[in-house]
């Protein structure tokens, strides 16, 4: 056998044996009774108890100083209609602008962030200089959408959180598409945006719209305004880091970087856009 045979055999079996690991820690990582909650998420008719945290889980807020300020008990859901359309624009906006476009992969957002592998990657925009003149919008587009973050979208993010670990492995990568696709097939996207926002983490413990509207600011998701609802999706990134609590600076300069989104993606009109005050916070 000559050494390029032995060279591909050996390569081979290296491919396979990593494959092999990479599956053994996807299986073992995948999160319990994943059935039950992809039945649930194929069947959204009725109203169900929150996905992703269980009734009795505490939310506990704290101040600037780490105190506790409040421990809330909620598991409510709510429909998308029940939730201000400055909410679920500022998280489409911010999280997938293009999520009424595509079939669950966004394409364009995936070749991206698999472009940006092996670059310098830059500054998260809330770590940015304060600038207090409002881009234009051409710059908008070009630092919010052309330079946005990575590319998994809504529906990706849905299946990961309620379905699948965290774990960062191909073949977890591969089932979240796959199941991604076959969501979209079967559920509207109306529905799809309403799942995400009831179960999706707000930090501090907080999951899902109706706790966060009522932990942050003691509102209904119905009575959010722009600036509140810029607050809360400028928290997805990064939850716990961007808590108003604990680092009010990064979180306003995240909301604010969310609000210039909006505006690129047509959800805001510019001359609406300078409503960027920091939102009094339950006290």
């Amino acid at each position: 056998m000559g050494n390029w045979e032995k060279f591909a055999i050996t390569s081979a079996a290296m491919l396979v044996f990593a494959s092999a690991i990479d599956l053994y820690r996807f299986l073992t990582s995948i999160q319990p009774d994943s059935i039950g909650r992809w039945r649930d998420l194929l069947d959204p008719k009725e109203s169900k108890p929150s996905l992703a945290g269980s009734a009795g889980d505490p939310t506990v807020i704290y101040d600037v100083r780490g105190r506790v300020v409040a421990t809330l008990i909620s598991t409510d859901q709510v429909t998308l209609s029940e939730v201000s359309d400055r909410m679920w624009q500022s998280v489409v906006a911010s999280e997938d602008h293009r999520f009424f476009h595509h079939s669950g992969l966004d394409v364009r957002g995936l070749t991206r962030a698999v472009g940006s592998f092996g670059t310098q990657a830059s500054a998260p925009p809330w770590t940015a200089p304060h600038n207090p003149a409002l881009p234009s919008l051409e710059a908008l587009r070009a630092s919010s959408l052309c330079s946005a973050g990575g590319g998994s979208t809504i529906t990706q993010q849905l299946v990961k959180n309620l379905l699948l670990s965290q774990s960062r492995t191909v073949s977890r990568k591969l089932v979240e598409i796959i199941m991604s696709l076959m969501l979209e097939q079967r559920v509207s996207k109306p529905k799809l945006l309403e799942s995400y926002l009831n179960n999706v983490y707000w930090g501090h413990g907080v999951y899902g719209i109706a706790a966060a509207s009522a932990a942050y600011f003691r509102k209904k998701p119905s009575q959010l305004e722009l600036g509140e609802a810029a607050l809360l999706a400028a928290l997805l990134p990064a939850p716990e880091y961007l808590s108003p609590y604990r680092h009010p600076q990064e979180c306003h300069k995240a909301m604010k970087q969310v609000v210039h989104r909006m505006v690129a993606t047509g959800h805001l009109e510019v001359q609406n856009s300078p409503c960027t005050h920091f939102p009094p916070l339950q006290s």
